[in-house]
């Protein structure tokens, strides 16, 4: 870690320190539990084929949170005929989100050499409280100096506006010394070629690059990202 060519590096959240999918399905489950119904895996696969449809359109800045919250609940709803109120079941999926909190293989060992060579920071799209949760339960809360949730500073990944108030906070206010590391083509790498700073997508799930946007480095583990810094 001689010569370093990075001083500070901004991870995401979910899908590159914590494992989106094992903690989504869970809170999911029992939230649907919760308010009389049974939840297969069928209906689960389609919940989250509206929930990420519904994220990339955020992502896209075609939808804010709030409508996100509101929206993937009508239309899974009104697929399967349950009558809920979606602000209500909004809030109970929140809760059950808060208890999780799945280390994806690899991220504490990788924090663990990295935090006294790097600044490390969060940036991330989502409920504050949540996030704030989970970062906890998984015990790496310790390893970040700051966190930048979007609902807390008022703007999304891949906004400038949200990168602004990250330089503005972080240490190193050199762009060039800046490594962001994201599993979002979306979010993490279109908001990093946006402010002109270098970009690593973490693909733990192998999905393939429909755009024409190509991040510095990709990777399918932190051993990997070791290497590059």
């Amino acid at each position: 870690m001689n010569q370093k060519k990075y001083k500070t590096i901004l991870f995401d959240i979910d899908d590159t320190l914590i494992d989106f999918d094992i903690d989504q399905k869970t809170a999911f489950k029992e939230a649907v539990k919760k308010i009389g119904y049974v939840c297969t895996d069928k209906m689960y696969e389609d919940y989250n084929k509206i929930n990420l449809s519904m994220w990339e359109e955020l992502n896209l800045g075609k939808m804010t949170l709030n409508e996100v919250f509101v929206n993937r609940f009508s239309v899974f709803f009104k697929k399967y005929g349950i009558k809920y109120d979606e602000l209500e079941f909004n809030k109970i999926l929140t809760d059950m989100f808060q208890k999780t909190g799945t280390l994806i293989k690899g991220v504490k060992e990788t924090l663990d050499k990295l935090v006294n060579n790097y600044e490390l920071a969060v940036i991330s799209n989502g409920p504050k409280d949540q996030q704030y949760h989970r970062l906890k339960n998984a015990n790496i809360s310790k390893y970040f100096s700051e966190f930048f949730i979007s609902e807390e500073i008022g703007y999304n990944k891949p906004d400038k506006r949200f990168f602004d108030i990250v330089f503005k906070n972080i240490d190193n206010k050199e762009k060039s010394k800046i490594l962001i590391v994201g599993d979002s083509i979306t979010s993490d790498i279109i908001g990093g070629k946006q402010v002109g700073v270098d970009t690593c997508l973490y693909n733990i799930r192998n999905k393939e690059n429909k755009t024409n946007i190509k991040p510095e480095y990709e990777i399918e583990n932190f051993e990997e990202l070791l290497q590059i810094l």
